[in-house]
């Protein structure tokens, strides 16, 4: 949850003038982010404005020998999590953001990716993903991995055999065993690392 992040998040709270001056800079005439009677809503890349410190922040990462001078930006991309939800001036936001990838490109160079998650609510809202290349600086490959969060997986606890077999696996560690009864509704939330090694496959 949002609140055991503690300070690694960011908070912001959305202002009009900050929406309006955001499309004026980059270009957008939509009516729908002009300024109104009413709340003014914000295109969906206006989380960037939001998750951005979160984002520069994740560079810092011990992890990640690479000189800030000489990184280069080289895109975003943007994921809605809530379809439909848009934000609008006045919505108090939380950003997060974590380091997914480190590779090493053919032309010597380290390729970052950072994965930034702007909260409404405690929940996930909007996911942005950065790229970033440090010239020069590849080689490194003991501290190249890519992380990918797979689409979560739900289990409906059936019968009383189904959650003995559950508790079963010593691979889980079950936070509340107890709740762990029939009728109960499970999700499971799952990540994978690979690393690399140098020439090209995964070292583990």
């Amino acid at each position: 949850e949002l609140r055991e992040l503690g300070d690694r998040t960011e908070k912001n709270t959305i202002k009009r003038r900050d929406i309006i001056d955001f499309c004026r800079t980059v270009g957008n005439s939509n009516e729908k982010y002009a300024e109104s009677s009413g709340k003014v809503c914000a295109p969906m890349d206006f989380a960037m404005v939001i998750g951005w410190k979160s984002v520069v922040r994740a560079l810092f990462a011990k992890h990640i020998d690479g000189d800030l001078l000489s990184l280069v930006h080289l895109g975003n991309s943007f994921r809605t999590l809530k379809p439909g939800l848009m934000l609008q001036e006045g919505d108090e936001l939380a950003s997060l953001g974590e380091v997914t990838a480190v590779k090493n490109d053919e032309g010597g160079n380290k390729v970052v990716e950072v994965k930034g998650v702007i909260f409404k609510d405690n929940e996930p809202v909007i996911e942005i993903l950065s790229k970033f290349l440090y010239r020069g600086a590849g080689g490194d490959w003991e501290n190249t991995f890519s992380r990918e969060a797979h689409i979560p997986y739900e289990l409906d606890v059936n019968d009383s055999a189904t959650a003995a077999v559950c508790r079963s696996k010593t691979w889980v560690n079950w936070s509340l065993p107890d709740h762990l009864i029939e009728g109960a509704e499970l999700t499971f939330n799952t990540n994978s690392i690979k690393k690399f090694k140098q020439g090209g496959g995964y070292s583990e």
